[in-house]
């Protein structure tokens, strides 16, 4: 629930084209601007992927199982 467009000066001029612009081609800009963010986004994260440090995999179930039952004790 916007109140639409506020009164602004016409006198004054701005390189980006001044209050409320969108240019023809917005939607492209927009297009390419998403592609760009999600394709870094995907080789971040593929990069990182080797990264990762999950102790569940560094032992096995039964070593697990044995400290817990040790702690259990």
């Amino acid at each position: 629930m916007s109140g639409g467009f506020y009164p602004y000066p016409k006198h004054v001029w701005t390189p980006t084209g001044g209050w409320w612009f969108t240019p023809k081609n917005a939607k492209t800009n927009a297009v390419v601007i998403t592609t760009a963010f999600v394709a870094t986004l995907l080789i971040s994260y593929k990069a990182a992927k080797p990264m990762e440090f999950d102790p569940q995999l560094e032992h096995s179930e039964e070593t697990i199982a044995k400290w817990n039952n040790a702690v259990k004790k």
